[in-house]
């Protein structure tokens, strides 16, 4: 009997730890998220026209621009 008492405890407890590991780390991972908007100024452009745009990173839980990332590289692409 104190074998058994003794074996679900164990597991009980193993089972409560892991499981509360698990929210600790979705908790840390959403807190890290951010979202990055960029705006240009328009959809279609000319061959040698000039491209103007902003951009900002807005953190995703509190839905506030983030101060934790300072520079962002933004890269053109195709033709």
């Amino acid at each position: 009997m104190k074998r058994l008492l003794l074996s679900f405890f164990l597991v009980t407890s193993c089972l409560y730890a892991v499981l509360g590991q698990k929210n600790v780390r979705q908790d840390s991972i959403s807190e890290v998220w951010e979202n990055i908007h960029l705006h240009i100024n328009k959809t279609t452009f000319t061959k040698g026209e000039r491209l103007w745009f902003a951009a900002y990173v807005q953190n995703q839980k509190a839905k506030i621009p983030s101060f934790s990332t300072t520079n962002l590289r933004p890269g053109g692409y195709g033709e």
